[in-house]
């Protein structure tokens, strides 16, 4: 309750903030700050290292599968852009895949930090950059995109940042049909809230040359998804478009959880907007509509709506600091100090989906396992097994009411499952 009431109180310094005529003035944010951002979030993605080998999250099995395998089942073009793929194999060989894996989203995590102050920088000013990139640090829910081990995200995050820069400041034609056509190439999602920012650009010109470099884009982020051309044609449309209102959340916490973290920054945001017209904005409001009306993997969709959030905030709180240097400064270190005491509970409390010991069994699999989703993409990832799971990869002949028997242990089907393979079936499952 605290929380909320406190927010409430902040809601009504932001009227007061902006109803006020007092002139502004530019404060330098000091650069070296930059370095403790950056030192914050390194220790806070090695953290966990500390104490166990396991990687992350959910999805390192992904992760390790398919940049060992980029084009051995077809289940992987429906769920990682070849180019992605690619990108991630190539690394493979010389790094090989569990390092990837492991330390790639580490790197990546610090990489983005840098990318929102040196594009934020260049956007807007170096005080707003070196903002962002401490709000990042200190973001619980960024934190968790690393938690999840979701490397498309952080890299799409990156690559947006980029696309963005190049095409808000006019800085590079050919940089903006280059990082737009990566996005579709690295990220979908990422791509498609660029998309929408990009048709706002587009009508706010009205520029035959922005145009054509947006059919420029298309045309490069359909030659990094060449392997579905023949989908691109009318399935993400349509998938789109069917999608909304249903259940697909995507995996990630959800709003409630994300307002409970992301409360306090609602003011700065807000003064950020009303300061700042940019067609940033347009993205905001894009995410936020999505997660808030449910409309498609609107969970997922929080990671984004916290990019903008982050971004907006941190404008927000250069111009509260310009306008009244006391006020903003202590505001803005409250901010930091809250939202790093959440972070640390959320730090503390975290741990892998799986034990070391689960783990390293799970290493030494081989022949053919029977598995639930639980584990089906550890042991996918890091066995020599050939896995069968409900619903999942291209090993799959049985439907979901024959799996409900298998796990029931229904004699009707758990014969016709071992007699899959001759040599006989690991079974991996909870207690």
């Amino acid at each position: 309750m605290y929380y909320i009431l406190f927010a409430v109180a902040l809601m009504g310094l932001v009227l007061w903030f902006i109803m006020r005529d007092k002139s502004f003035s530019h404060v330098s944010i000091p650069s070296w700050l930059v370095i403790v951002a950056l030192v914050v979030t390194l220790f806070t993605r090695i953290y966990w290292y500390f104490f166990s080998p396991v990687p992350l999250g959910y999805d390192p099995g992904w992760y390790k599968f398919v940049f060992d395998h980029p084009f051995a089942e077809n289940w992987v073009k429906s769920v990682f852009p070849l180019l992605f793929s690619l990108l991630g194999s190539f690394f493979s060989l010389i790094f090989g895949s569990a390092n990837v894996v492991k330390w790639g989203i580490v790197i990546l995590s610090v990489g983005l930090c840098y990318a929102f102050y040196y594009f934020l920088s260049k956007m807007f000013n170096n005080s707003v950059g070196v903002l962002s990139a401490l709000l990042y640090s200190v973001s619980y829910t960024m934190y968790k995109v690393f938690w999840w081990n979701y490397i498309k995200n952080i890299l799409g995050m990156i690559l947006l940042l980029a696309a963005l820069y190049f095409l808000l400041k006019k800085d590079s034609r050919i940089l903006t049909v280059l990082f737009g056509g990566l996005l579709g190439g690295i990220h979908r999602p990422a791509a498609l809230i660029f998309g929408v920012i990009y048709v706002a650009y587009f009508l706010y010109h009205r520029r035959k040359v922005v145009f054509v470099d947006g059919i420029l884009i298309i045309l490069l982020m359909l030659l990094f998804n060449i392997d579905r051309i023949p989908e691109f044609c009318l399935g993400p449309f349509m998938g789109y478009v069917t999608s909304l209102g249903s259940s697909g959340s995507g995996t990630f916490f959800n709003l409630s959880t994300y307002v409970y973290y992301s409360l306090m920054y609602i003011p700065f945001v807000l003064i950020g907007a009303f300061y700042k017209r940019s067609l940033l904005v347009v993205g905001l409001l894009f995410t936020f509509i999505t997660v808030v009306f449910e409309l498609f993997f609107f969970n997922r969709f929080i990671i984004y709506l916290d990019f903008f959030m982050l971004i907006f905030a941190a404008i927000g709180i250069y111009y509260i600091i310009g306008n009244n240097r006391k006020l903003g400064l202590a505001l803005f270190g409250y901010l930091l100090i809250v939202s790093g005491v959440n972070f640390y509970s959320g730090l503390i409390g975290d741990h892998a989906l799986i034990t070391s010991s689960e783990f390293d069994f799970i290493s030494s699999l081989e022949g053919v396992v029977v598995t639930t989703p639980t584990y089906a993409t550890w042991v996918k990832g890091y066995s020599s097994a050939t896995v069968y799971a409900p619903g999942m990869f291209d090993n799959n002949p049985f439907d979901r009411n024959s799996w409900l028997m298998f796990w029931n242990g229904s004699i009707d089907f758990v014969e016709p499952v071992y007699s899959i393979y001759t040599g006989g079936v690991d079974l991996v499952t909870t207690q």
